[in-house]
């Protein structure tokens, strides 16, 4: 099985949650652990260390808000483990993508289709809105 969490700062990785499950009309196997100022970051890397031990004989995409921020550098420090899949700077159509094919693709070339789907959109974008 393949398992997703998302880190991010505050509560953006609860709310992504709440509106991929909205849209996908299931709930699915992508989980919330955010980063509040108030609790600090050991709180925080503590409750991502608990998920990944829990989920140690899963597959696990990290979904991160920002590359180089606090988020991306907790997950790093797992990357040496073979079930480990970071993804950084998320966006809804990836975690939709994540959603809809986790159960239908082998873990690399749902890593792929969540890249590609996530640079589409912003390929797409641009070339719509060039002309405003």
């Amino acid at each position: 099985m393949i398992k997703g969490v998302i880190l991010t700062h505050g509560d953006l990785a609860e709310s992504l949650v709440k509106t991929v499950n909205m849209i996908m009309g299931e709930h699915v196997e992508l989980y919330s652990i955010p980063f509040n100022f108030e609790e600090g970051i050991e709180l925080f890397e503590k409750r991502f260390e608990e998920f990944i031990m829990k989920n140690q004989d899963e597959e696990i995409v990290i979904f991160t808000d920002l590359f180089g921020g606090s988020c991306l550098a907790t997950a790093r420090k797992y990357l040496d483990r073979k079930n480990v899949h970071v993804i950084t700077n998320v966006n809804l159509s990836e975690l939709i993508y994540f959603s809809s094919m986790k159960d239908k693709l082998p873990v690399k070339k749902l890593i792929n289709g969540i890249v590609k789907s996530g640079k589409q959109v912003f390929e797409v974008s641009k070339r719509n809105f060039r002309g405003i």
